[in-house]
């Protein structure tokens, strides 16, 4: 099935110019396959336990499951938990 030339002319008109000359796009703009650059690798591996420890932080405070079983006490030492728990370890040192 093909669609009619009134149809594709309807449908390719640029919304700023008025011109039928237009390269299809996506939600207005040109795709592009690279969505995230090696620095977001960089920092996620960098940063992965900071990024775990602000999401589970996020989760107690919004979305926790067991929140009405908790008290405030409770909320507040697993919070000093979390931030304790994601500190970055210091890494051995070998002499040989």
């Amino acid at each position: 099935m093909n669609a009619a030339s009134k149809e594709l002319k309807k449908l390719t008109k640029c919304p700023l110019c008025g011109k039928h000359n237009t390269e299809k796009t996506f939600l207005g703009t040109s795709i592009d396959i690279r969505i995230r650059g090696g620095d977001w690798r960089e920092y996620k591996k960098k940063n992965a336990a900071a990024l775990q420890r602000d999401m589970a932080l996020h989760q107690l405070q919004n979305n926790d499951p067991y929140g009405y079983m908790r008290t405030d006490s409770d909320k507040a030492d697993l919070a000093d938990k979390l931030r304790a728990g994601s500190k970055e370890k210091p890494k051995p040192t070998y002499f040989v």
